[in-house]
């Protein structure tokens, strides 16, 4: 088994006839306050499966962790199994976890770990930035600096 696609998105879904549909792909977020709330995303992973995975039973793991390695949240676990098919043409699993209510407390980089069957399959990045806003007074002062100032 092989991951053909690991990403964050805003939407995901899959369709009647297999067809995995994304919105809004990100892997970095810049925010101008901390703590940072993700209301609501996804984590998407498209997998090839070999003919011989077919009819199996697999247990997976996804870890959210820091730059500095330490686990902050267990964000899915589970079992699945690889369905049987009876015309092999290359079958495509895939696996949409929602993800609600997801806070970080600092900037930086974070870590989606993809494990399974005990061994890790791919690392997702996620790049929390600090962005500078314009608030409305500093935008006028902007606007001002370079106008005619009114007479007395």
């Amino acid at each position: 088994m092989e991951i053909d696609l690991a990403v964050l998105a805003d939407a995901a879904n899959v369709t009647a006839d297999n067809k995995v549909n994304l919105m809004g792909i990100f892997r970095n977020l810049a925010t101008p306050v901390m703590p940072v709330l993700l209301p609501s995303f996804y984590l998407a992973l498209t997998f090839t499966v070999e003919e011989n995975e077919l009819d199996t039973v697999h247990n997976f793991n996804i870890l959210f962790k820091n730059s500095n390695n330490e686990i902050l949240q267990e964000v899915g676990k589970g079992e699945f199994r690889i369905g049987a098919q009876n015309n092999y043409n290359y079958p495509m699993l895939n696996l949409l976890i929602a993800i609600s209510n997801f806070q970080m407390a600092e900037y930086g980089t974070y870590w989606f770990e993809i494990i399974f069957d005990g061994e890790l399959f791919r690392k997702i990045p996620l790049l929390v930035t600090n962005v500078v806003t314009n608030t409305p007074s500093s935008l006028s002062e902007e606007a001002g600096s370079g106008s005619k100032q009114p007479s007395k």
